[in-house]
């Protein structure tokens, strides 16, 4: 035995390893290529045309398609060949049905090397899917083909698609390729799943852009349309104030010229009275038949109906007066300063006509040199409603009870009580009295409107806030603070 044949044992093995060190490196290489390729793109025919053209450049593969499975999850669709020219593209094959759809629903790899031998492969399989023949797959197909390759393209193990290549030579797929590929095959797997869902996260996207356009379309036009209804809102809600207050100096008007008209016709026949003494005073003079007696009748006639004269002019003239400042000020909105005590009794005097039909007393306590700087006319206003409020729902008719007001100034602001000792309010309805058009005495005197006002006049012409409590049986408290200037 020669002693060079160690060495050259040696030097051949060392050749194999190093050719097939280099032949794994290849396919690394190969793998990052295509891997780098089909993965470089989010284009389903892009990673589709990749693939195949690197396949046919690297393997020689001269004909090959790929076939992803659809949504339905029971077809796959022809989606790119190489090879066939336009033929086959759009074709679809069901789940096991022929070779792709056995090795679709296997999720194995089959590989066939003669005609003959693939035919009967695909009764065998078809029996085993319990279908009694072989059926004809509508798909591209060399006339002379003799090898067939099918490789599932699966993400983990999910099934992506089928990799299908054919070739007229016997045995042209070498099975040292059938990891190579599988790796390839279920790179592009992994590239097509991506791709999808890159797909449906566009079509999404889209859809959710479309929806926020619409929507946002939507949100202006109702935007528009709240914006014309609170314009409106606040349009009737000042006519419903003006309205309300024009109907409280009416009311007012009425009052106090039904007040004024009782001193005003006590003066009246005073003045007649002593009209008709002095003429009659004159006659007797002019006839010379006046006695001392005579005198002093007409003197102490003439004493009464001048004083009686003089109480009722004064007493009207008061009332003039006080509803000429009330009147002004519930028609202006004029701001001025003035002492609240003194100008909620020239309120109370105005209303006297109405508080005189019934059994109800006022009171007003607090500090008498607080001043206000504000609104006159809108406190007269709340003064008013509230009175007219509390003689409507608090009391009935022959009720008698007390309307009282208490005056203060806290840090700045005043703080306003308006209590009466009627009836109360029922805890159900204590939520909603401020609420516009809330009423218990619906076409009785009540409009619904009084306290609505009220609260509307406080908290945005005073800029203040006002809370109610109440008792059933025991009475009702308004309690207003507003800035003292």
């Amino acid at each position: 035995m020669s002693t060079d044949e160690p060495t050259l044992k040696q030097d051949k093995i060392i050749n194999d390893l190093q050719a097939e060190l280099s032949r794994k490196n290849k396919e690394i290489e190969i793998v990052l290529k295509i891997s780098s390729e089909i993965n470089s793109t989010m284009d389903m025919d892009e990673i589709a045309s990749a693939l195949l053209t690197s396949m046919d450049e690297i393997f020689g593969f001269e004909h090959s398609m790929i076939l992803l499975l659809e949504e339905s999850g029971d077809t796959l669709r022809v989606v790119a060949t190489h090879g066939y020219g336009e033929q086959g593209t759009g074709s679809t094959v069901r789940m096991g049905q022929g070779v792709i759809g056995v090795v679709a629903q296997k999720k194995r790899m089959m590989r066939m090397s003669a005609i003959g031998a693939q035919r009967m492969y695909m009764q065998r399989a078809m029996a085993n899917t319990n279908q009694a023949q072989a059926e004809e797959i509508p798909l591209p197909g060399l006339p002379n083909s003799q090898s067939q390759v099918a490789v599932p393209m699966l993400n983990k193990d999910d099934l992506v698609g089928v990799f299908m290549v054919e070739s007229p030579k016997v045995h042209f797929f070498d099975k040292k390729d059938e990891v190579l590929v599988s790796i390839l095959a279920n790179q592009a797997a992994i590239a097509f799943y991506n791709a999808r869902l890159n797909q449906d996260l566009v079509t999404a996207n889209a859809s959710l852009q479309e929806y926020s356009d619409t929507l946002e379309q939507k949100v202006e036009v109702r935007t528009r349309e709240l914006s014309k209804t609170l314009d409106d809102l606040r349009a009737t809600q000042n006519q419903l104030v003006e309205a309300e207050k024009m109907a409280a100096l009416g009311g007012l008007v009425a009052g106090v010229a039904h007040e004024i008209n009782t001193p005003v016709g006590i003066g009246v026949t005073a003045a007649s009275l002593l009209e008709d003494k002095t003429v009659a005073f004159q006659k007797t003079y002019k006839d010379g038949q006046m006695k001392r007696s005579d005198l002093e009748k007409y003197l102490d006639t003439a004493s009464q109906s001048s004083n009686m004269i003089l109480k009722n002019l004064s007493r009207a003239a008061e009332l003039i007066q006080s509803f000429k400042q009330v009147a002004v000020d519930q028609s202006t909105e004029e701001r001025r300063s003035f002492p609240v005590k003194s100008y909620l009794e020239e309120i109370l005097l105005s209303l006297r006509p109405k508080l005189k039909r019934t059994q109800l007393t006022t009171k007003i306590s607090g500090d008498d040199s607080l001043t206000l700087d504000s609104y006159p006319g809108v406190l007269s206003q709340i003064v008013t409603n509230l009175v007219m409020n509390s003689l409507v729902h608090a009391y009935e008719p022959d009720d008698a009870g007390q309307l009282t007001f208490d005056l203060k100034q806290e840090a700045g602001r005043l703080i306003f009580e308006y209590a009466d000792d009627g009836r109360g309010i029922p805890k159900k309805d204590l939520s909603k009295i401020f609420d516009p058009f809330f009423t218990t005495k619906r076409g009785q005197g009540g409009s619904g409107l009084g306290l609505h006002i009220i609260y509307n006049l406080v908290t945005q012409k005073l800029n203040g806030t006002i809370r109610c409590e109440s008792e059933v049986g025991v009475g009702t408290r308004f309690t207003i603070e507003i800035p003292v200037s």
